[in-house]
């Protein structure tokens, strides 16, 4: 089975579950400055903002595109007119210590 159909199988059980959200996880790139898609259960979700309030709202375009993407062809849908996401960021810092 390949990885875009394993992913899309995995969607599709979360939304069977009722209103389990979608969990896209970021991180920060210290080299680019931007905060970007790590992680997700949205198959074929790639995304990068310099904040994580700007990567939501670009998520919020494009995660409902996707979701309709991968289910096209589908004769029912397994959502209903809302899609829930956990949006889970993570950033690592160093500091120095006075000397």
């Amino acid at each position: 089975m390949n990885q875009g159909m394993f992913q899309a199988g995995k969607m599709f059980r979360l939304f069977s579950r009722s209103t389990k959200a979608l969990k896209i996880q970021a991180r920060w790139d210290e080299d680019a400055g931007v905060w970007y898609v790590a992680d997700s259960d949205v198959p074929g979700l790639h995304a990068e903002a310099e904040t994580p309030e700007a990567l939501l709202e670009t998520l919020r375009e494009l995660v409902p595109e996707l979701v309709e993407s991968n289910f096209s062809g589908r004769s029912r849908k397994p959502w209903a007119r809302q899609v829930p996401i956990e949006l889970i960021t993570h950033r690592k810092e160093t500091f120095s210590l006075g000397g």
